[in-house]
């Protein structure tokens, strides 16, 4: 997306949901080597749930319901429960709105 029509749309988004914090999320990617700096490129743009935790971004997707929780908890206790107090765990994770901005 070029950087105009980037700017465009962010605005866009951020007038349509005006209380919620814009978030950039670094890819892995994008980090290396001993500098204190990066560059990177905007990617998408959304309007989701996430959550951070131990510096890493987890996304709304009930296709990674039990991957998710599986990271949060560990193996140990996420092999241990069944498939509906996995989904309770899941929606019990602390889900924020916010407007994502992906840096690729």
């Amino acid at each position: 997306m070029a950087q105009n029509s980037f700017s465009q749309e962010l605005q866009r988004i951020i007038a349509q949901n005006p209380s919620l914090p814009v978030v950039p999320v670094v890819q892995a990617d994008v980090v290396g080597g001993d500098s204190g700096h990066w560059s990177g490129k905007f990617g998408e743009i959304s309007v989701t749930e996430y959550f951070e935790m131990n510096g890493r971004a987890y996304f709304h997707n009930e296709d990674t319901i039990e991957e998710t929780v599986k990271e949060v908890y560990g193996a140990k206790y996420t092999d241990a429960l069944p498939e509906s107090k996995l989904v309770r765990v899941y929606a019990g994770l602390p889900w924020q709105k916010a407007v994502i901005v992906f840096i690729d």
